[in-house]
């Protein structure tokens, strides 16, 4: 017989969403692994507020809470707070070991200096680098299934992902300097 199927709108376990905010809340990136409508992406932004309200937000704050029937973790590196939703086998403390690894890789791959003992991330860097930042992402995550790769295999998956990203400005990078350029960077 079929296996059965779930009606929750977060049916299978892996990560559902990831997104990454300035301490102020402004989205410097998010991707769904599910098909969420407007209002689903808005509650599930909710949820990721909700776990960073009352809390001082300061580097290696861990962030906990639920989400429907997932689990919400949320993690600040410098000045950049990374959220997670994910549900069955994921959950807090997967997700929040997930999020620390993105950072440890971000920082790394991205060459962040460190200042008074804490990455120098931030906002304008992760814009200044999206390229990267969605590659980490993509390599670390896919479609919602956490991959053990380290810092080394997310490099040579940079290597060897740079020439399709550069064909002719129309890539990423042609996106990224368009969005650099509208902000005034």
């Amino acid at each position: 017989s079929a296996p059965p199927t779930s009606t929750s709108a977060f049916p299978t376990s892996r990560v559902q969403a990831i997104v990454f905010t300035t301490l102020d809340g402004y989205v410097i990136y998010e991707t769904y692994y599910e098909q969420l409508n407007d209002i689903q992406k808005c509650e599930v932004r909710q949820s990721f507020d909700t776990i960073s309200t009352n809390h001082e937000l300061r580097h290696g704050s861990e962030l906990v809470g639920r989400f429907k029937n997932g689990k919400v973790s949320g993690l600040v590196c410098g000045a950049v707070v990374g959220y997670a939703l994910g549900s069955g086998y994921c959950d807090e403390l997967m997700l929040s070991s997930f999020l620390e690894r993105v950072f440890e890789v971000l920082v790394e791959v991205m060459d962040v200096d460190e200042v008074k003992g804490r990455p120098a991330l931030d906002g304008g860097v992760l814009v200044g680098n999206y390229d990267v930042l969605c590659h980490v992402v993509d390599v670390m995550c896919v479609d919602g299934v956490v991959e053990e790769v380290g810092v080394e295999g997310v490099r040579k998956s940079l290597v060897l992902g740079s020439e399709k990203w550069t064909g002719g400005g129309r890539g990423l990078r042609g996106v990224v300097r368009s969005l650099k350029s509208s902000i005034g960077r």
